[in-house]
């Protein structure tokens, strides 16, 4: 089947394709109840890219079942079939007639570049340059491209500068049994056209064969250290054998040498050589005669130790958490040899250490090898934006210079219990927005919040799509005025318009609100945008103003499994029945246990709900009293 392309009019018309019903190959229209002979063609002149094809439309008044006949007044510029097909073959133009009985059509097809430019191309997508074996084959053969199709009726002519060292013959060249360059240039011309000419240097060279300890060996592997973590490395090699021949006759005149003497060196001892490394890297073994030289790929490599154990690193920091002492320590103190450490390897590739800090993908666990010039130490590294191991490092996530969405990933490191400690809002400085992930691993904290003029709470002003699981916050102080719009522990609000934030595995008790102060105990206001999951939120008393509540204003994105423990109201101005998407609310937690709730999603890992029969925070439940 033929493919049909668009036309484009000398007058800018498009002609149409109309198919007369039960006819799938012309666009001919005819009225058998007509007896006038009557013949029309859509248009009187249209024009052709060279190499396109195109189907004429043509109406007339069927008579005795005759059909159209077609004719080219210049076939070898435009070719026309039996069905009104026309192909351009040639730039120029030429008149395609159609008769039906004694009625006669005519349109003038004008055939141009349309500014494009015929070009030459290789099967083998050959580059400027290629290298052959003596007394070889290789596909020469050659197309033309032309306004983004391929053409295979070009004319290719093929001229060889050396004819001693090779030929063409239909498009396939044949080297000659000696070795030597030449030039091999290829001039074609398609329908009437001359395409560019390209010009290929062919190399033929010798059938050499080099072995190494008889074939056995393609390439020198080695280690930096006889000796690593108990396991034994080769650091040489020894090549008992040397075999070289060309074609067919064996060469006895020949050196052996490494290219990169500061990687490995070689050494003769008797009929042998031996290869040994000296630093990590890449080179290569040399094997020369004449003036040819043949390379084998000789690898230094660093043993590496595979380290059981994850790895918590602080991006911003540059350190990394000791599990033991649980301090941030300099990723120096993480191996041995720490301290000559020189680079990282990441998804195969090699990346120089800057000033002891890693440029590793924030909130994604990566497998990492640390080396120095000798080792290496492979792990699994966490990487987070920093890890938090003292209260004041919160400061960089709710202030700022400017307001800012604080993203990336955040990981609590300890238990910080310093209910006397005052986290403000320090002077210059503004709330900003948390849009990142917070981990507190199931840690504890304990401090004194105070507000002043500003809106935000431990994760500054607005939640924006932010995720923050897996923390206790106990014992806590809140106090300051807050202005006229109140905030809570969490935030002052979740941004309306941003995604939802997700709040999971979240305690909260709240010993003491201060009179006067943002009476709201968890958030502002969650303005339907926040999901809660297994949050427990305990207020024993909260003060009366005109805006308190021991939750906040309006309803959840969603809830479950998320209560409310206090005497205060969720919110004063709002009754609780208008609530629809709320923690539930109890007025102590007798009031919890007795309602017999089911505890199964709170995680054993950050709850336990054995010992009185509501979940209460793992690391708590000494202290925990109702």
């Amino acid at each position: 089947m033929k493919k049909i392309v668009s036309l484009l009019l000398s007058c800018t018309i498009c002609f149409a394709m109309v198919m007369a019903t039960g006819c799938k190959d012309a666009p001919i229209t005819s009225d058998s109840a007509q007896t006038v002979e009557r013949l029309e063609l859509e248009a009187e002149n249209y024009v052709l890219t060279l190499g396109d094809t195109a189907q004429l439309s043509v109406s007339y008044n069927e008579i005795d079942g005759k059909i159209p006949s077609w004719s080219s007044s210049s076939p070898d510029v435009v070719s026309v079939d039996e069905n009104g097909w026309i192909e351009a073959l040639k730039v120029g133009s030429a008149i395609v007639t159609v008769q039906y009985g004694t009625k006669k059509a005519s349109c003038t097809v004008e055939v141009g570049l349309s500014d494009n430019v015929p070009m030459l191309a290789f099967v083998n997508n050959m580059r400027d340059e290629i290298t052959l074996m003596k007394s070889s084959t290789y596909d020469f053969s050659a197309y033309v491209q032309f306004n983004g199709k391929t053409f295979y009726d070009g004319v290719m002519e093929y001229f060889v500068a050396d004819e001693a060292i090779a030929m063409v013959q239909d498009g396939k060249l044949t080297t000659k049994n000696l070795a030597g360059s030449t030039q091999v240039s290829v001039l074609a011309t398609w329908r009437g056209q001359t395409v560019h000419a390209k010009t290929i240097k062919v190399n033929v060279i010798s059938e050499s064969t080099v072995l190494l300890n008889n074939g056995r060996l393609n390439s020198v592997d080695l280690y930096t250290v006889a000796e690593h973590a108990g396991k034994e490395y080769a650091t040489s090699q020894t090549i008992s054998s040397v075999f070289v021949s060309e074609d067919g006759v064996q060469i006895e005149d020949y050196t052996l040498s490494i290219l990169d003497e500061g990687i490995a060196s070689i050494e003769k001892s008797g009929e042998k050589w031996i290869v040994s490394s000296k630093k990590a890297g890449k080179t290569s073994l040399i094997i020369a005669y004449a003036d040819k030289e043949f390379a084998f790929d000789v690898y230094v490599n660093r043993p590496v130790l595979e380290l059981k154990q994850t790895v918590d690193y602080s991006k911003t920091d540059g350190k990394y958490l000791d599990m033991v002492s649980k301090t941030l320590k300099p990723i120096s103190e993480l191996v041995e040899g720490g301290e000559n450490l020189t680079s990282y390897e990441l998804l195969g590739k090699e990346y120089k250490i800057k000033n002891g800090v890693l440029d590793l993908p924030v909130g994604k666990s990566s497998m990492v090898i640390l080396y120095n010039e000798n080792v290496g130490y492979s792990m699994t590294m966490c990487v987070y934006t920093t890890i938090i191991d003292e209260l004041k490092d919160f400061e960089a996530i709710y202030a700022g210079d400017v307001e800012t969405d604080i993203t990336g990933a955040y990981m609590l490191a300890k238990d910080i219990i310093e209910p006397q400690t005052i986290l403000s809002m320090p002077s210059g400085k503004v709330p900003n927005n948390f849009a990142g992930t917070f981990d507190g691993k199931g840690h504890v904290l304990s401090f004194t919040l105070r507000h002043g003029e500003y809106k935000f709470g431990l994760f500054g002003q607005y939640l924006k799509g932010a995720t923050i699981k897996n923390l206790a916050l106990n014992n806590i102080t809140k106090s300051g005025t807050g202005g006229k719009n109140p905030s809570g522990i969490i935030c002052y609000e979740a941004f309306q318009n941003a995604s939802e934030c997700t709040l999971e595995n979240i305690y909260v008790d709240l010993k003491f609100m201060e009179a006067g102060a943002s009476n709201l105990a968890f958030m502002g206001n969650v303005m339907q945008r926040v999901v809660l999951k297994n949050v427990i939120i305990h207020v024993p008393t909260v003060p009366e103003s005109d805006t308190y509540g021991a939750f906040a204003r309006q309803n959840a994105a969603s809830v479950s499994n998320s209560y409310v423990i206090s005497t205060a109201p969720l919110y004063v101005t709002v009754q609780e029945t208008n609530y629809k998407v709320v923690p539930t609310h109890y007025e102590n937690y007798t009031q919890m246990k007795a309602a017999d709730n089911d505890y199964s999603s709170f995680s054993t890992e950050f709850w336990d709900t054995a010992t009185y029969g509501i979940p209460v925070w793992k690391t708590l439940v000494q202290e925990f009293a109702y």
